[in-house]
């Protein structure tokens, strides 16, 4: 309270779960490239795992830096452009479907009936 008796309010943000997140990649990122290097089999599984949670971090805050950038670049008309590229990438990424449920690729195409 100050001398006026009004009371000063602090803006004390959420709990994010993205630093918690980080250090355990990290830590398993670096826990396998040791392991690899003391030749223990499981090593570069770790360090693929790590890694691959290290990737996935960092394309999502590039993901949200160029929205907030773009958003704040064109106004508020321009988050429905956003949205619209972020449903594009989650489709594209397989992440509402397994991978193996695409089509294959197309059939190989028969010659014309006169060039065999």
């Amino acid at each position: 309270m100050t001398s006026t008796g009004a009371t000063t309010h602090y803006y004390v943000p959420h709990a994010a779960r993205w630093p918690i997140f980080g250090s355990i990649s990290l830590f398993t990122l670096l826990l396998g490239t040791a392991l690899w290097l003391d030749d223990f089999k499981a090593g570069p599984w770790f360090a693929l795992v790590g890694f691959g949670f290290v990737v996935l971090m960092l394309v999502g805050w590039c993901i949200a830096l160029f929205v907030m950038g773009f958003v704040l670049r064109f106004g508020n008309g321009a988050e429905i452009l956003c949205w619209g590229l972020l449903f594009v990438i989650v489709a594209l990424s397989g992440a509402f479907y397994p991978v193996h449920a695409m089509p294959g690729p197309p059939p190989r195409a028969r010659p014309p009936a006169g060039r065999r």
